[in-house]
């Protein structure tokens, strides 16, 4: 790296993280690294998909993203495919912290 590269600032990186969040860890350690990033001011997490038919996917998202704090105010939709019918769990505008 030399002098001009180190004075640059450093871009954050803007993020929509798809997930297929199930039984296997891999997920949960991808949005782990990710809210690791957002605290050093590398990257801004725009919103997290889940796009399988697990029920659970979407809650694991939800308490890993408010367990790593930050999600004032952010609009959550929780539900799942099943064939063709959607099962709305919630739909809510809240403060988690």
């Amino acid at each position: 790296m030399d002098a001009n590269e180190r004075e640059q600032p450093q871009r954050t990186r803007r993020v929509i993280l798809d997930t297929d969040m199930g039984p296997d860890c891999d997920d949960a350690g991808a949005l782990a690294i990710l809210h690791a990033l957002v605290d050093r001011g590398e990257a801004e997490l725009l919103a997290v998909t889940h796009c399988t038919s697990n029920p659970w996917g979407a809650g694991c998202i939800d308490a890993i993203n408010v367990y790593y704090g930050g999600w004032d105010n952010v609009q959550r939709y929780t539900g799942y495919m099943s064939g063709s019918t959607h099962h709305l769990k919630s739909f809510r505008l809240s403060t988690c912290l």
